[in-house]
């Protein structure tokens, strides 16, 4: 769980599921790998796998108490 205050308000970020099964191109048919090669550097790692170059997706709910 991450958690992040803001002023009174902490704010903790819940993960529920974390995968990198997903290939980018068969999660986005549309798409080829070199349509892909401009994004990894800002996607990797958190939202593309370093490795496989699969797509990170992630699950996730906040909860505000204040």
């Amino acid at each position: 769980m991450l958690q992040q205050q803001l002023g009174a308000m902490h704010i903790n970020r819940i993960i529920e599921y974390t995968s990198s099964e997903y290939v980018r191109t068969s999660f986005f048919p549309q798409t080829t790998a070199e349509d892909w090669v401009q994004h990894e550097p800002w996607m990797k790692p958190h939202a593309m796998d370093a490795e496989s170059g699969n797509l990170t997706l992630v699950m996730q709910a906040y909860l505000a108490r204040g």
